[in-house]
């Protein structure tokens, strides 16, 4: 049994066998290489030293470290990241420190929740969360929510005296 692995390339004018065209190049190949889109965005403690989250309220990131490309739009006053149709990947962390504080932040995309991160400890609470998201026809809205019933909280961290980070989200298209 033979295996054909000719590689077929198509474009909107033209058709070709690769296998056939060995060295030549297409004046109407189009480049498969897209132009890269993404987004970091970081939560960097103000100097009133404490933030408190209410229940269902979006997390703000107040600091947009890079943006490159076109399909991602984030609002530094609603905490809103827009996607244009596609797939993406999506990673977070916060770190907070307040005992009492709600222990999970929800990923939500037009308001669902797609994935909810826990806290790792009891005390300086950790959440790492990630997230694989196909948007289709069009744009959605995701934001990152405290989704319990008590406040999340974040707090200075005599720690953290040179960085005053505490948290950061990255979105990239594939």
């Amino acid at each position: 049994m033979a295996l054909d692995l000719s590689l077929k390339i198509q474009d909107d004018n033209t058709s070709s066998d690769a296998t056939t065209n060995k060295g030549k190049k297409s004046k109407n190949m189009k480049n498969p290489l897209k132009t890269p889109s993404g987004i970091e965005v970081q939560f960097i403690m103000p100097d009133d030293n404490q933030i408190e989250i209410s229940t269902d309220e979006a997390i703000v990131f107040n600091n947009i470290l890079e943006s490159v490309g076109t399909d991602i739009d984030y609002n530094l006053a609603t905490g809103e990241f827009d996607l244009s149709s596609g797939v993406y990947v999506v990673d977070f962390w916060l770190f907070t420190n307040s005992s009492g504080s709600a222990n999970s932040v929800a990923l939500q995309v037009d308001g669902t929740t797609h994935s909810t991160a826990r806290m790792m400890s009891e005390s300086g609470h950790t959440s790492v969360g990630h997230g694989l998201l196909h948007i289709e026809n069009g744009s959605s809205t995701i934001t990152l929510i405290n989704p319990e019933s008590r406040s999340l909280y974040f707090s200075s961290f005599p720690d953290l005296e040179d960085s005053k980070v505490i948290g950061s989200i990255i979105i990239y298209k594939l």
